[in-house]
């Protein structure tokens, strides 16, 4: 099967050798051994350049977002500004999720959480807690996403979700 893509890959990119391409990978490393592997096993390529989605996106609005005065956060800056978040609740009478359950995996699920609700372009005042089988945690997602929200709005920052805001915009 593996075999086949990168014949067909390879096609595609001879098709026209002066034309520049790009080829859209899962990371930088995958398309580097794509490209390694066609000029191994099949034959030479040229004007081939690799990128991830978020890579070719970020490029692509990286004007307008230097023209708004927004900065990009990656996708780590973005956990640890939620592990921040989520320290910060710790406080509140009766959270969720207490100081004792903030585990790097317990973060990481709801960091998964909230980009999930952020690329479906979900926002925090959307959210119902009967939209949760748990209506605290329901509750306690609305919460995390919309203090995340207020943080990317009041410090000018952009995560991977508002890039393809821009993108569409």
């Amino acid at each position: 099967m593996e075999g086949t893509f990168l014949n067909r890959l390879y096609d595609a990119i001879r098709k026209e050798p002066f034309r520049r391409k790009i080829v859209l990978a899962p990371s930088l490393s995958v398309g580097q051994s794509w490209l390694m592997r066609i000029c191994r096993g099949i034959g030479p390529v040229m004007n081939v350049e690799v990128q991830t989605v978020q890579s070719f996106v970020k490029r692509h609005v990286q004007f307008s977002l230097y023209k708004q005065g927004v900065s990009f956060i990656s996708e780590q800056r973005s956990f640890w500004i939620l592990h921040r978040v989520m320290e910060q609740m710790v406080a509140e009478p009766d959270t969720y999720i207490s100081m004792a359950q903030m585990k790097p995996g317990i973060v990481m699920s709801v960091h998964q959480a909230i980009m999930d609700l952020r690329h479906a372009g979900v926002k925090a005042e959307e959210l119902r807690d009967d939209h949760f089988l748990s209506r605290e945690k329901g509750r306690y997602v609305r919460k995390v996403l919309s203090a995340y929200e207020r943080l990317l709005e009041q410090r000018n920052w952009t995560d991977f979700p508002g890039l393809l805001a821009v993108y569409n915009g």
